[in-house]
């Protein structure tokens, strides 16, 4: 219709101009367009694949529209390759149209806390990814409804959360759908083909996958690996990688050369960052209490041998294994509420066999922590039979549950 109007206006404006010869100047123009349209033609056949992936990969779909799916189809999956995933938005909705009483907060290393731990599993959702930085968890909270049934959360608290101040609130709203599909196929096409390229996927598998599958995002449907409607984590992908404990040894080796040749000339700012996070959990605790919300936090755990490195380093890694840790319990036990520091395996019996990647644990391993963490507080008693949790580890052979 603009396009028309564009036309209409050129036109009028030609026929109005004196002296002027029309024919010439159409023909002049058809050519132009002529010419236009052979050289697009090459241009647009480069943004089919990439139209293929986004349509039928699903890449396009809102996070609010994804909450509906997975609740009307309760085994799909959701897991942008491509597209930007909004995080907290999405945790939030999940949060909101599930109400439960508990739910587990932090970074992406809280996301293997499973709702089949729980009794009435439908008594727990996971919001991990909402709180990357503890500004965020605390906005969180805050955003939770009046009417919400929120009456424990489970907080992850990152080593290296205690000493940092990221956060990413521009993820709250969400690009129009528009702006989610032109920035994916534009901005992301060459990544596109050189993931097809290197035979990650075919177009063949995406079809077949939209057809068969309520999956949504690449990841999801093609590797297994997104969010259950839970909003815990499948790691489909790494359960089936058969070399997983030598590509977790491979990025092990390069997290310890990191720690050994760190800069400890940044330990003075990161520690005044620390104090300011601490102050954060203080309000954190403060705003749950007027909410008559339990607080359970924990740092997740770590691999012995990068473990063993930063608490033996002189500088800010020492400190993120040991002062953050210490002065974060002295905060929660102020305000009655009750902190672990799981980052040795050896607290609550994981095993370095457990390790997704270089950083997260497996369900498995989150399991065992939930039995510890349910041993060692009265609060999860209500929400959870131990014993139950403990005929299923026994049940299970290897690092992930099957199910």
């Amino acid at each position: 219709m603009v396009l028309f109007h564009v036309l209409r206006d050129l036109l009028l404006w030609i026929l109005r101009w004196p002296n002027v010869h029309i024919f010439p100047i159409l023909i002049s123009m058809l050519t132009f367009i002529k010419k236009l349209i052979i050289f697009l033609v090459p241009v647009g056949l480069i943004f089919i694949l990439p139209g293929i992936v986004v349509f039928f990969g699903r890449e396009y779909v809102s996070v609010k529209e994804v909450v509906k799916i997975q609740k009307e189809f309760p085994s799909s999956l959701f897991g942008f390759s491509y597209s930007e995933t909004p995080f907290f938005l999405y945790k939030k909705l999940i949060v909101e149209d599930r109400n439960s009483e508990v739910i587990a907060l932090g970074t992406s290393r809280v996301m293997q806390i499973r709702k089949e731990f729980f009794i009435n599993p439908e008594s727990f959702v996971n919001a991990g990814g909402a709180a990357r930085s503890l500004k965020e968890a605390k906005d969180f909270i805050e955003q939770l409804p009046k009417e919400s049934n929120v009456k424990v959360i489970i907080l992850g608290i990152d080593q290296e959360v205690l000493y940092g101040q990221y956060s990413n609130m521009g993820e709250m709203n969400e690009k129009s759908l528009v702006d989610r599909v032109l920035d994916t196929s534009v901005l992301d096409s060459r990544r596109m083909y050189l993931d097809y390229l290197a035979h990650k996927y075919s177009i063949s598998e995406i079809i077949d996958g939209y057809k068969n599958k309520h999956d949504i995002g690449l990841s999801a449907i093609i590797n297994g690996d997104g969010f259950r409607e839970d909003g815990s984590y499948k790691y489909t992908k790494e359960e089936n990688d058969k070399n997983l404990f030598q590509t977790v040894r491979g990025q092990l080796d390069k997290k310890i050369e990191v720690i050994k040749n760190a800069n400890t000339s940044v330990l003075e700012y990161n520690s005044k960052e620390l104090q300011s996070n601490l102050v954060v959990i203080k309000e954190i605790l403060e705003l749950c209490k007027n909410k008559n919300i339990k607080v359970i936090g924990f740092t997740p755990p770590i691999h012995p041998g990068v473990y063993e490195e930063m608490l033996k380093s002189n500088g800010l890694y020492h400190e993120m294994v040991v002062t953050g840790p210490k002065m974060t319990e002295e905060v929660f036990s102020s305000h009655g509420d009750v902190f672990f520091d799981l980052s040795r395996l050896s607290v609550f019996g994981g095993k370095e066999t457990e390790f997704v990647d270089g950083v997260h644990g497996t369900d498995v391993m989150y399991l065992r922590m939930m039995i510890y963490l349910t041993n060692h507080t009265n609060i999860l008693n209500k929400y959870i039979n131990i014993n139950q949790l403990y005929i299923l580890l026994r049940s299970t052979e290897g690092a992930f549950l099957k199910f």
